[in-house]
């Protein structure tokens, strides 16, 4: 009886053995990599320029219907994020404010100088690809879909009025750079181009007295600097 029992010993002792290694704690160099490469919520803020690109226009109603565009002033953004990282890929949801001047409106070749400034509140569901190289800088590559207010607010005295807001769908591309600077913070840069579908505002024309419907389209080119924290 003793000498059977001697193999069985040493395979429940290899399998405890096998156990305590697996329930013990890794260390903190190994632990920080499966944590990389596990699932993570994060947070973020970011902030930088806008530039919204010179905007098809054309209005329509009891006006005479024209067609034109709309050109804006550099503007600045701001926003904040919240996701999860899972492995290469981070699902977040980004809540963004952009503010920029309406610098004129310009109608069947008639430049109309105006002030004022267009507001823009998004929120956007994104999907990220982090592209690790295996070094402190990572390259990213992003798009999502979403729904943004827009708050327009342009007139010239006596000539032109408008100040309306619209919802509409929104969607979003980005690229840029993280780099990992002190656990858990990275700094990121970020290019972002942002659109919306055709938004209407009522339009007025006091000199003439007439009212239209001012169609036009958004988009703009941004460029951002932001931290993430992950926890």
């Amino acid at each position: 009886m003793t000498e059977p029992s001697r193999p069985i010993a040493s395979a429940l002792a290899l399998r405890v053995g096998a156990l305590l290694l697996l329930l013990a704690p890794a260390p903190p160099g190994l632990a920080d990599e499966e944590d990389g490469r596990g699932v993570a919520p994060y947070l973020e803020i970011s902030g930088g320029s806008t530039r919204s690109l010179d905007q098809d226009a054309k209005i329509v109603g009891t006006a005479p219907s024209a067609t034109g565009d709309v050109d804006y002033d550099a503007g600045w953004q701001t926003g904040a994020a919240v996701g999860v990282r899972v492995r290469q890929l981070r699902a977040e949801v980004d809540v963004r404010y952009r503010d920029a001047g309406v610098e004129s409106l310009t109608l069947q070749d008639v430049k109309i100088r105006t002030s004022g400034e267009t507001k823009v509140l998004s929120g956007l569901a994104n999907l990220y690809l982090d592209i690790d190289l295996g070094w402190p800088i990572t390259p990213f590559l992003g798009g999502g879909i979403g729904a943004a207010r827009l708050d327009f607010d342009a007139f010239r005295r006596g000539v032109f009025s408008s100040d309306d807001d619209a919802t509409e769908f929104a969607w979003n591309v980005m690229a840029g750079l993280g780099i990992a600077i002190a656990q858990p913070l990275d700094l990121f840069f970020r290019y972002r181009h942002f659109a919306t579908t055709e938004a209407t505002f009522d339009a007025v024309f006091p000199d003439s007295g007439d009212r239209g419907d001012l169609t036009v389209d958004f988009s703009a080119n941004e460029f951002e600097m932001g931290v993430r924290y992950t926890f």
